[in-house]
């Protein structure tokens, strides 16, 4: 599909990143569509989608690169890694292992992007709540220990704080901007071309 063309003030490369089977694209798929899918296969390697916002009465477009959760292609979806400005962590609230994953997802996008990357920590599947394991406490213990930005819990069935929580992570980029802690020079646009992989990234556009 053709590139957005549309102008823009800044750009936001953004991954999201997790466990597989944790809901990642299906989380995506809502916020760039509206509505949760209807079938969602397996993420090989990294699909790549855009959408156009603002904050603050900027244009901001945002790269929106969903990876694989898998280990087999853990080495491939951190190439993609380099140059994105935010992470949005997903774990499934019903499954522990994901949830134990966490740190090492942490890690990889400090290690793999940047030291200072705003990272947001989502636990998903709150629909399943009868079906809960992870606690509010073990959560917050995370988010103080590891730094995370924020923590949203989401439902890529109902759609509950899905949007919130893109918007968030943007405004907290626009701020860190505003601070001069992200230098005008890392808003540059990330080509698909500038990364070296033997899977291809899958583009979708969104100016909703």
């Amino acid at each position: 599909m053709e590139m957005d063309k549309e102008p823009y003030d800044f750009i936001f490369k953004i991954i999201i990143i997790g466990n597989g089977s944790c809901g990642k694209t299906s989380i995506l798929y809502h916020y760039l569509n509206g509505k949760q899918p209807k079938n969602v296969a397996q993420t090989v390697g990294v699909e790549f989608s855009s959408k156009m916002i603002s904050i603050k009465g900027k244009s901001i477009k945002l790269q929106l690169w969903d990876t694989a959760g898998q280990e087999r292609y853990r080495s491939i979806a951190r190439t993609y890694y380099r140059g994105a400005l935010g992470a949005i962590c997903l774990f499934d609230l019903t499954n522990t292992e994901s949830f134990q994953n966490m740190p090492q997802w942490i890690k990889d996008a400090r290690d793999f992007a940047r030291p200072d990357i705003c990272i947001i920590a989502c636990g998903n599947k709150i629909d399943l709540i009868e079906q809960r394991k992870i606690t509010e406490s073990q959560v917050q213990k995370l988010v103080k220990d590891y730094t995370i930005d924020s923590y949203f819990q989401t439902s890529a069935v109902t759609g509950e704080q899905i949007e919130n929580m893109f918007q968030t992570l943007s405004e907290k980029l626009v701020q860190k901007i505003d601070n001069g802690q992200i230098e005008k020079t890392d808003l540059k646009p990330i080509l698909l071309a500038t990364h070296s992989s033997k899977e291809e990234a899958k583009e979708q556009t969104c100016s909703c």
